[in-house]
C-alpha cells in the first residue's frame, strides 16, 4: 500500500509540471493514474477537478472534489475549490456559504473567504450577513478596492445609501478606474437627490465605460438640475445603447428635444 502511495505521488507531481505547461489531457491522465494507484489520494482528486472544470466537466469537478475532501478533510484549499464551483457555476449559494464557514473556522484570517461568503450571503438576501463579512475581510486587507465596493452595494441594499458613499469613494481612492464604484456613486447619490453629486459620479463611469443605463440616470439627474440640452443627449445616446426607456413623460421629452423643443420636467 505504501508503495502505491509512493507511486501515485509521482504521477501526481508529473501531473501538476504537465498542467503548468497547459498540457492538460496528459494531466488529467496522470492524475487518474494516481486516483488509480490511491483512491485517497486528495491532491490528485483536487487537482483532477480543476481541470475538469477548465473543461466545463462541472458535475465531474464536483464529484472530484467531494472526495478530495473526504479524503483531507482540514485542507482549506479544497473547500475554496468547491465552494467557488457551487457559487460561480451550480449558483447554490447555501452550499457554498456552508464550505466557506468551514474555511474560516480552518483558516481564519483568509480574507479572500470572507469576501466569498458575503458575496454569497448578498445573493442569498442576507446583506447585513454579507456587509458583516466584507468588514472582517478590509480588516484582513485593506487595500482590496472590491471588499469596499461590495459592502457599498449592500449598504444600499438596506437603504443605506448615504453610508454606502463614504465605501465607494475608498474603492474609488484604491482603483481610480473602477467604473461600477462611480456607477453605484451615482447611483447612491442620484436616491439622495444630491444630482450634481450623482451627474459627477455618472459622468467619470461614462468616460471609463459608455453605458446606457447611466447615460440615463444622468439625463435624469440633469433634468431635475434643469439641463434640458444635456439631459435631451444623455436620453438619446441611452437609446442608442440599448436601454428601453419606458418612463413615458421621458419619452415624451426626448421625441420634443430631438425636434427642438425641448422642455424640462423635474422628476423626483
Amino acid at each position: 500500500m505504501a508503495l502505491s502511495a509512493k507511486n501515485a505521488e509521482a504521477f501526481v507531481i508529473r501531473g501538476n509540471v504537465l498542467y503548468k505547461l497547459k498540457d492538460n489531457k496528459a494531466a488529467l491522465e496522470d492524475y487518474s493514474h494516481a486516483i488509480a494507484l490511491d483512491p485517497n489520494a486528495a491532491r490528485a482528486l483536487h487537482n483532477r477537478g480543476i481541470i475538469k472544470k477548465d473543461m466545463e466537466d462541472y458535475d465531474g469537478a464536483l464529484k472530484d472534489y467531494n472526495k478530495a475532501i473526504e479524503a483531507a478533510p482540514d485542507s482549506a484549499y479544497m473547500y475554496s475549490s468547491r465552494a467557488l464551483l457551487l457559487m460561480v457555476v451550480k449558483r447554490d449559494y447555501k452550499a457554498a456559504i456552508k464550505d466557506f464557514n468551514t474555511i474560516v473556522k480552518l483558516t481564519p484570517d483568509d480574507a479572500e473567504a470572507y469576501s466569498m461568503r458575503g458575496i454569497a450571503k448578498g445573493r442569498m438576501n442576507d446583506p447585513k450577513g454579507g456587509i458583516a463579512d466584507f468588514t472582517k475581510a478590509i480588516e484582513l486587507t485593506p487595500r482590496e478596492a472590491e471588499n469596499y465596493y461590495h459592502r457599498g452595494y449592500l449598504k444600499m441594499d438596506l437603504s443605506q445609501n448615504k453610508e454606502a458613499i463614504p465605501d465607494f469613494n475608498k474603492a474609488i481612492e484604491l482603483n481610480a478606474n473602477y467604473t461600477e464604484a462611480f456607477s453605484e456613486k451615482g447611483n447612491a447619490n442620484f436616491l439622495l437627490k444630491n444630482y450634481p453629486e450623482a451627474i459627477e459620479a455618472y459622468t467619470k463611469a461614462i468616460n471609463l465605460e459608455p453605458n446606457g443605463k447611466n447615460h440615463y440616470y444622468r439625463g435624469i439627474s440633469r433634468m431635475n438640475t434643469k439641463d434640458e440640452n444635456g439631459a435631451c443627449q444623455d436620453f438619446q445616446e441611452a437609446e442608442k445603447q440599448g436601454y428601453k426607456i419606458e418612463d413615458k413623460a421621458i419619452l415624451s421629452f426626448v421625441r420634443r428635444c430631438a425636434k427642438g423643443n425641448g422642455k424640462t420636467y423635474i422628476i423626483n
